[in-house]
């Protein structure tokens, strides 16, 4: 008998036990094994994750059923059952590009790891059986291109006619539209999936709670947005709320220029230039050297006190906070990047105060500039703006810094990959889910993304062969790999590394050749 024959006979079986069933105890036991076996079954087909089977058995035992609840039953089941039919399974990514596996010892060894994936799930590449000369990065080179905002002023309309003046603070609402701030427009505006500018909030230069641009802002730094799509701005010594609808109002501070806990309007906020917003909806902030929290509520409190930090809050002090999957605060200032934990321990993990010029390397000894934003994927790949290197880095997991986009050169918003690309003053940074990077340069709202993972290395002196592993994953059980041999060929020619005069051969009377013994190394 087949596996699908023997699953119809135990099904009918079950299903004859419910149907003649005494006792509601007896009936809802047979219902709970039918629903089990039948769920079983059916995730089994559909590929569905092990706890999507789980959840529904949960729910229908949470209930007492009754005879009169049997026909809803078996339509949420039918339901359920196509639902898991009609699932496709997880497809597994594809490596598409093959292997550089031949290079001269004398030429640096590059190879583009491209893959992709059927069901557009995001990949995580890694390596293993690297040898020392050879490094390999998921995110080496970003191609950036310029997506809106190709001339500095103030217009609405399509992509390419749309105009900015120093956008910032860049957020994705529910519907995949970006939200930003346009600073020296005083407005807030938003740009659809499909390129169309317009104005959300905002008009002339002011102060004014109200409804789309019946709202005036003025000195607007940072802003967040929660589950449903409100926006919290910092803006002339408030926060500020705006709902979906545009309805402007005032969330929290009266104005003054200082920085006291409080609620609502009796709180004061003063100098913020980051702010942050977890999952349940609690806002982070940094302002003269403290780190304040401010519940949904609109209740402020001191969060990391400015001896925690080593910072006066009596001085101004410009730093940049970002959310970690961990759950801990990434918070930069002074050209370094630490860590704050939950117990607020505060941990260096990269840069150094004595450096002024951006310098790639170990986390520790790198080097930045001017870091203005950040952003972290759920790997926990920190992505940084240096904006006075005009560059966007990357600090990894694994403790390592590179510049993935940007030439450095001031004025420079040409499109290209990685060195090639001009981001001149880049500000501010947004991750979407597919890892896909937006950046404010000056007026351009730029897109970078990774077409490609990098295996590269300098062999010279290395001839031999090498064995490396790739791996790409997409985070639901669904890998590729993909194994080959490297070899490098010795092409450097022999040079002298030493001289030694060994002898001086007498011919007769007069000198004669002077003999000398040649040491060669490669």
């Amino acid at each position: 008998m087949t596996t699908v024959a023997k699953s119809a006979v135990i099904l009918d079986g079950l299903l004859q036990k419910i149907l003649t069933a005494k006792n509601s105890t007896l009936w809802n036991h047979a219902l709970s094994l039918y629903l089990e076996y039948i769920v079983f079954i059916f995730s089994r087909i559909g590929r569905l994750f092990p706890s999507s089977k789980v959840c529904c058995i949960r729910l229908f035992r949470m209930f007492n059923f009754s005879n009169r609840a049997l026909p809803l039953l078996f339509i949420l089941l039918s339901f359920g059952s196509f639902y898991a039919i009609g699932q496709s399974p997880n497809q597994d990514p594809v490596i598409n590009s093959a292997p550089v596996t031949t290079v001269n010892d004398d030429q640096p060894y590059r190879y583009e790891v491209a893959a992709t994936d059927a069901d557009g799930d995001v990949l995580q590449f890694s390596a293993t059986g690297l040898p020392d000369w050879l490094s390999f990065c998921g995110y080496c080179e970003g191609s950036s291109t310029t997506i809106t905002g190709y001339t500095i002023g103030f217009k609405d309309g399509q992509a390419a006619e749309a105009e900015f003046r120093s956008p910032s603070s860049l957020v994705f609402d529910s519907s995949g539209n970006i939200l930003l701030l346009d600073n020296a427009n005083n407005r807030i505006r938003k740009i659809a999936p499909n390129g169309t500018v317009s104005t959300f909030a905002g008009s002339s230069r002011g102060f004014a709670d109200g409804t789309g641009t019946e709202a005036r802002f003025y000195n607007m730094n940072d802003m967040v947005i929660d589950k449903d799509d409100n926006l919290f701005v910092y803006d002339n010594n408030r926060i500020r709320k705006i709902t979906p609808a545009g309805v402007v109002s005032t969330f929290l501070g009266n104005g003054n220029r200082i920085n006291r806990p409080g609620v609502g309007l009796g709180a004061a906020v003063n100098n913020v230039t980051s702010m942050v917003m977890d999952e349940v909806g609690d806002i982070y902030f940094f302002a003269n050297g403290v780190i304040y929290k401010v519940t949904p509520e609109a209740e402020m409190s001191i969060y990391v006190p400015s001896e925690k930090l080593g910072l006066n809050e009596n001085i101004f002090s410009y730093a940049q906070l970002a959310l970690h999957p961990d759950g801990s605060l990434i918070y930069a200032i002074d050209r370094t990047i630490s860590r704050i934990s939950k117990d607020l321990e505060v941990t260096l993990i990269a840069g150094r105060t004595s450096s002024i010029t951006a310098v790639d390397g170990p986390a520790l000894e790198a080097g930045f500039e001017s870091i203005t934003d950040m952003a972290i994927d759920p790997q926990g790949n920190i992505f940084i703006a240096d904006r006075g290197a005009h560059r966007i880095r990357l600090l990894s997991p694994e403790g390592i810094v590179h510049s993935i986009a940007g030439n450095g050169q001031s004025f420079s918003y040409v499109d290209g990959v990685g060195a090639q690309a001009g981001l001149s003053s880049v500000r501010s940074l947004l991750l979407d889910d597919q890892n896909q990077l937006y950046a404010t340069a000056s007026s351009h709202i730029k897109k970078v993304t990774f077409p490609y993972a990098l295996l590269q290395g300098n062999p010279l002196g290395q001839a031999g062969t090498y064995n490396p592993v790739l791996k790409v994953a997409d985070g639901k059980g669904g890998e590729a790999t993909q194994s080959f041999s490297i070899q490098v060929v010795d092409n450097t020619a022999p040079r002298p590394e030493s001289i030694t005069r060994a002898e001086t051969i007498i011919l007769g009377s007069n000198p004669g050749a002077v003999k000398f013994n040649l040491t060669f190394s490669e």
